[in-house]
């Protein structure tokens, strides 16, 4: 049997994934390395194909745009050398946002049949999704065929008293019923770690407006330490949402404070390299000695409004909960 590339293909620290159509089925192949995992869905299998648009891409476009800023703007106040350096830097960093860009906003498609629903991994793209999609769907039709609009008025007119009785699907031993399963209660569990990203927040706007008012290593080593524990808070803050499936908002400001802290300490480790270049122009660098302070004043003083919004924004989001829950 052929098989025909269908239009969509991803990449993932997992392997690559993609997509195959042949006669009456399609394949979605996972290839890890030198083995390959596949998974055959039949057209006369297939009850629904869902696309969901997702932020995915919005939000790997802001962290390459910030890294390429950063890059640059470490380019343009270095040394001849140092301007060398940075801009060959930020290249990848700006074709991985042009090839990025390109490539169209991102997206999950979930495939439902009788009995599961699956997550085609290979369609993360929308345009090739949707054209990938329409093939599908048009040789669903073929095989399971297709309802006109006057029989799909007929059968709405006549449906209450002439359809046939339509059995319960059979039910399994040792499982529940999904139709008789009562809804998830909301959890009401408080959320310590997201509680605790969002107060550092807070605490890291106050210690950067005293880094604009009185810069010095003592607070520039504190802005560290306090980076580190928002960095750790962050990341399980993000597994802990994902695994409750808690509201949008609140995983959204989850990540928005994850990629601040990465941003941050990105934007202080240039600021640093390029500092000390300076010094080291100038002669003034000692041999093992840090430029004066360690986080510019500058620097800090551009985290102020954005500690200061998304940690009211997080709290805000947790009280709301609160009180719905």
């Amino acid at each position: 049997m052929s098989y025909r590339r269908l239009p969509g293909r991803s990449w993932g620290l997992l392997g690559r994934t993609s997509l195959w159509q042949g006669s009456d089925h399609f394949l979605h192949v996972q290839s890890r390395g030198y083995s390959e995992t596949y998974r055959r869905f039949y057209f006369r299998e297939i009850q629904a194909v869902i696309l969901r648009r997702t932020s995915r891409s919005r939000n790997w476009s802001l962290a390459l745009l910030g890294l390429c800023l950063t890059l640059f703007a470490a380019a343009a106040l270095g040394t001849s050398p140092g301007t060398l350096f940075w801009a060959i830097l930020g290249i990848p960093f700006a074709i991985g946002l042009l090839v990025h860009a390109l490539r169209g906003p991102s997206c999950t498609v979930h495939l439902r049949t009788a009995i599961e629903s699956s997550h085609l991994s290979a369609l993360s793209r929308v345009r090739p999704a949707e054209r990938s999609l329409a093939r599908i769907s048009t040789l669903v039709e073929t095989e399971q065929g297709a309802l006109s609009l006057q029989e799909i008025a007929l059968r709405g007119e006549t449906g209450p008293t002439t359809a046939a009785p339509i059995e319960p699907p059979p039910q399994v031993t040792g499982f529940p019923s999904s139709a008789t399963a009562p809804p998830p209660l909301p959890d009401g569990r408080p959320l310590r770690r997201h509680f605790a990203l969002f107060v550092l927040l807070l605490v890291d706007a106050v210690l950067s407006a005293g880094q604009v008012w009185a810069p010095g290593q003592l607070l520039g080593a504190a802005a560290i330490a306090l980076g580190l524990a928002q960095l750790l808070l962050a990341i399980f803050a993000l597994v802990e949402g994902r695994r409750r499936r808690l509201e949008a908002q609140l995983r959204r400001a989850t990540l928005a404070a994850l990629v601040y802290v990465c941003a941050a300490f990105v934007a202080s480790w240039i600021a640093s390299i390029v500092m000390t270049m300076k010094a080291a122009a100038a002669g003034t660098l000692r041999p093992g000695a840090l430029p004066e302070p360690i986080v510019v004043s500058w620097l800090a003083a551009i985290t102020i409004p954005i500690c200061l919004g998304l940690g009211l924004w997080g709290l805000y989001l947790l009280r709301r909960r609160r009180s719905t829950t």
